[in-house]
């Protein structure tokens, strides 16, 4: 958000004009501070699949189309930075970063001022990203089995739907053949695959997302809301994930731990 804002700052003032095209991107299991921010600057933002090579190859189709692709990152951290390179790049995230710095110090504020003051404009934005260890497919498959839930007559999964006290908007299926109960059309917009991966919008507006690892033997997670405060968004982040690992993953039952 601070790398962001500073490079909306200093190309269009703050806030894009209306004859401007500028477009913010990040992947999906990334901060939607960046969405919050996008909204509130007049830009454009596009969430894209895990991979940063995904972000690259957005950002490429929306320059095409006349677009400033001014900025992307992802959560495992990678940050574009401008239009020099199409891709995660830590000498130019240094080097707009020493900047960024170097007007906040000049200016008597610190990154921590400067990001206060952002989290007034968009919301304070909290996060809990963590993983269960989890080496058997066929206890993976059975804990998206338990997520799922039974078919209806039309064939699509009922899904589970509530956590504690908190009740669940809406549901994103990425695994083939993909279920999106916000778009219309119940399709979801990003491409979908074999992998295992869900992702949860709550009434409170919280986002948890699940998925599984490529590379690892991990089942992971990344759960986010904003609220007013940082105390109030921690509050009620805490206690919808120990809901949602007790009575919707049913960590203890299938013995996962973190």
């Amino acid at each position: 958000a601070l790398l962001a804002d500073w490079l909306l700052t200093n190309k269009y003032g703050g806030k894009v004009p209306a004859d401007k095209k500028v477009v913010l991107l990040n992947s999906t299991v990334s901060s939607k501070f960046l969405r919050a921010l996008a909204a509130a600057r007049g830009c454009e933002y596009k969430e894209t699949l895990t991979g940063f090579k995904w972000i690259g190859r957005h950002s490429i189709e929306y320059v095409a189309e006349g677009y400033d692709a001014l900025f992307g990152f992802e959560e495992a951290i990678g940050f574009m930075c401008g239009s020099a390179v199409r891709d995660k790049d830590g000498v130019s995230a240094c080097a707009v970063m020493s900047e960024l710095v170097s007007q906040a110090y000049a200016s008597g504020k610190t990154l921590m001022s400067r990001l206060s003051e952002l989290y007034d404009e968009c919301g304070h934005f909290v996060f809990d990203n963590f993983y269960w260890t989890c080496e058997s497919k066929e206890l993976i498959d059975a804990i998206f089995a338990r997520l799922r839930g039974p078919k209806d007559a039309s064939g699509r999964y009922a899904y589970l739907r509530q956590a504690g006290r908190f009740a669940v908007r809406s549901i994103r299926d990425m695994t083939a053949p993909g279920f999106d109960d916000s778009q219309p059309d119940l399709k979801p917009i990003l491409p979908v695959s074999s992998a295992h991966m869900l992702t949860y919008t709550f009434e409170n507006g919280a986002d948890v997302t699940l998925r599984t690892s490529g590379t690892e033997p991990k089942l992971k997670a990344y759960c986010e809301m904003a609220a007013a405060s940082a105390a109030a968004a921690r509050q009620e982040l805490a206690e919808l994930v120990d809901a949602f690992e007790s009575e919707m993953i049913g960590a203890k039952e299938f013995g996962l731990s973190r």
